[in-house]
């Protein structure tokens, strides 16, 4: 079994019993903070966390992971990357959010960048599709 699904695994950040979006099932995503560009994070409950900004805190590495390639408005280069590389990085997040982990729980600061309320940033799509060489959401 994959250790991310484990089902005693528990969260500091508080997920609604209900929610389709526990420690479990980390969807990837992209969002925009307001006044901000867009970038990619995942959902954990109602909350957003930041996968740019853990990567700038050094808290998110890989080996094959670029610098920078969660602060782009698309999943796309992430996801090139391919299965070994993303189960790296799902693995480390899940690491980070556990409630038996201080490095970001511990890190008020760095929380209140990193963890965002859902309701507060919007939600874009997560790809782009490719189209004359490049990509884009419309073609």
């Amino acid at each position: 079994m994959d250790p991310t699904c484990d089902p005693a695994l528990e969260s500091f950040v508080t997920v609604p019993e209900d929610s389709h979006f526990p420690l479990q099932n980390l969807p990837w995503g992209v969002f925009a903070p307001p006044g901000e560009d867009a970038r990619c994070g995942v959902r954990l409950g109602d909350t957003v966390v930041d996968l740019a900004l853990l990567q700038d805190a050094e808290l998110l590495s890989a080996p094959g992971l670029p610098s920078g390639v969660f602060a782009q408005d698309a999943l796309n280069q992430f996801m090139g990357l391919g299965a070994p590389v993303r189960r790296q990085v799902r693995a480390r997040v899940s690491e980070l959010l556990r409630a038996d982990n201080p490095e970001l729980r511990d890190d008020a600061a760095l929380r209140r960048r990193v963890l965002l309320p859902l309701e507060t940033v919007q939600v874009r799509l997560p790809v782009g599709l490719g189209c004359h060489g490049g990509y884009s959401t419309f073609c």
